[in-house]
């Protein structure tokens, strides 16, 4: 394979990621759940990830303000993340977000039997839409 063969795949696999990739997936992960359910208010958060996934981000600053962690990410990708920004997802928390954010309270499990880095957040409305 040549240099500029080896350049273009790099070009279309790397995406710009704001601070740690497993936050930012997370986020990318409840951005996309929160998505699905509309614009109902949300319930019940629940997130199922692979313990390298937890053992990664559990102790990481989330960009732009003081939460930390794999349940924060989730929970400001919900807040408002745009799954548009792909991993940049947190590269635009504001203290709205931050608010919302924090009455959230997810449920955080050990997945079994996954990939090494895996998250799966799954979101229920008051009205009783899940995804």
């Amino acid at each position: 394979m040549t240099d500029s063969c080896f350049i273009e795949i790099l070009k279309h696999e790397i995406v710009p990621a704001m601070g740690c990739t497993e936050p930012a997936a997370s986020a990318l992960a409840g951005a996309k759940a929160r998505e699905l359910i509309g614009k109902d208010e949300v319930a019940e958060v629940r997130i199922s990830a692979s313990r390298d996934m937890v053992k990664n981000a559990m102790g990481v600053s989330i960009p732009g303000c003081l939460l930390k962690g794999l349940s924060a990410a989730v929970a400001l990708g919900i807040a408002g993340g745009d799954t548009a920004r792909k991993l940049s997802i947190l590269s635009d928390v504001d203290e709205k977000m931050v608010d919302y954010a924090s009455t959230l309270e997810p449920v955080l499990e050990l997945a079994g039997d996954v990939p090494s880095l895996y998250v799966c957040v799954s979101v229920k409305s008051k009205t009783g839409h899940e995804a």
